[in-house]
């Protein structure tokens, strides 16, 4: 089965079991946030908290939104890693400027002896000028996620604006994490109640290539879920293509009355690990 990346149930190590509620919404990653959900005076309370619930067995992938890597804060947090053998299989970093940080934090993590994956926040606007240069550093580096909230208020825009500023840095983020192979996540709706609302980012992300989205309130996870899974329908049709090009002697075939060929079964395979399958276990 393929890691997916849907749906990160965000929160405080303060807010309680975030281990059991990621369960009961079934979100695919327990997110625990350091940085923005603590204020400063809390932080050194916050890890120790985080150590008691990180500690905890677990079915979930388990995902740490750290402080920046150029704060006090930051360094603690990774030292918080070293001093402790809890899991970690994703590490967050917050406005990520440069591709020197991500080279930082594999470091670090390599001397650990961890193997977490590295998802960079791009939050400001030196972070979205560096992307190629971000993107292109590979190691664990994963993916990239939108932060919707500094980069907005830094721009001078509100926080849940969706005009033609905020999507076309949506747009730059997503196409260069495609370009690179890497996964494209989307920030949270900050409309807890609204489910129009988060309807709406849905089918913006979704247009734009994203692969995923963080949400901030259990209710979230469902309609985030059923929005980067494919239907059954679609699956069913995507195996198809792709065992009809594998059988195909050109790689041309026919599928339900329409040509096909490498850019469908490209496509499909995408379909497919949307599903958490692999592309040969879908061939079987």
């Amino acid at each position: 089965m393929n890691t997916v990346y849907r749906s990160w149930l965000c929160s405080s190590p303060f807010r309680g079991n975030l281990l059991q509620r990621t369960i009961q919404c079934d979100a695919d990653i327990c997110l625990f946030d350091l940085e923005d959900s603590v204020p400063q005076h809390l932080k050194s309370t916050a890890r120790e908290e985080l150590v008691k619930q990180m500690g905890l067995p677990h079915e979930k992938k388990y995902a740490l939104r750290i402080n920046a890597l150029s704060t006090r804060n930051g360094l603690h947090d990774m030292m918080l890693l070293a001093d402790n053998d809890f899991d970690v299989d994703i590490i967050q970093l917050p406005k990520v400027e440069s591709a020197g940080e991500i080279r930082m934090a594999c470091n670090l993590l390599n001397e650990m002896g961890r193997k977490a994956e590295i998802f960079a926040i791009i939050e400001t606007l030196a972070g979205l000028k560096a992307i190629d240069e971000i993107c292109a550093v590979g190691g664990q580096l994963r993916g990239l996620i939108l932060g919707s909230a500094d980069i907005s208020s830094e721009i001078g825009i509100q926080v849940n604006n969706k005009g033609r500023m905020l999507g076309q840095i949506k747009y730059q983020i997503a196409v260069a994490a495609l370009r690179n192979g890497l996964h494209a996540i989307d920030s949270p709706c900050f409309a807890i109640e609204d489910a129009a609302s988060l309807h709406e980012e849905l089918e913006i992300a979704l247009d734009l290539g994203f692969t995923g989205k963080i949400a901030i309130h259990p209710s979230q996870v469902a309609s985030i879920n059923h929005a980067f899974s494919p239907s059954e329908a679609e699956l069913r049709e995507a195996i198809a293509v792709v065992r009809s090009v594998d059988d195909s002697t050109h790689g041309i075939a026919a599928v339900q009355g329409q040509m096909i060929g490498p850019p469908f079964a490209k496509y499909a395979q995408k379909v497919i690990q949307k599903a958490g399958l692999t592309t040969e276990h879908a061939r079987q």
